[in-house]
């Protein structure tokens, strides 16, 4: 037996689904955030939730707009959600520097992944603090399927993406 981190427990604990977390700030700026912290709450009521860090831009635009968009990450498009992952929003437009494309759903205040597969048009239901991170409760007012090609899993962490 040996003991691990908590951290390195969590690693360990994949493979996990991956999605990027699409915001449009007040100033009409897009931002893009890869994320493997997201669940379905209640299939009924149309829930889902996701955690961002304290210290993110993301949870800050969702705090602000109250809307986001998740989309599921296909293996064509993974390389370029990853590198999304490497800078912060605040003085990075993610769209221009990792050429990502984007597109409009009727339904959605927040454009979509070109290429996604599932998309939801999410809307700030609760958000509650647990410890350096922001739960958000987020509630599904559209979902959309732009493509049915696998979507990708986040192994080792966030070390490797790649379809099951």
């Amino acid at each position: 037996m040996k003991e691990i981190s908590f951290g390195e427990s969590a690693a360990l604990s994949g493979p996990h689904l991956f999605a990027a977390i699409v915001t449009r700030g007040e100033n009409g700026k897009v931002n893009i955030m890869g994320v493997s912290w997201f669940t379905f709450v209640s299939l009924k009521d149309g829930k889902l939730l996701f955690c961002t860090s304290n210290k993110g831009y993301t949870g800050g635009v969702i705090q602000k707009t109250k809307n986001a968009s998740l989309c599921m990450v296909s293996e064509a498009m993974k390389d370029k959600v990853l590198q999304c992952c490497s800078c912060s929003g605040s003085n990075t437009d993610k769209t221009a520097e990792f050429d990502i494309a984007l597109k409009p759903c009727d339904g959605f205040e927040v454009p979509v992944l070109a290429g996604a597969g599932v998309c939801w048009a999410l809307e700030l239901d609760n958000m509650m603090e647990a410890g350096d991170h922001t739960i958000y409760v987020m509630n599904v007012k559209k979902t959309v399927l732009l493509s049915d090609a696998p979507h990708v899993m986040a192994f080792d962490g966030y070390r490797r993406l790649a379809t099951v």
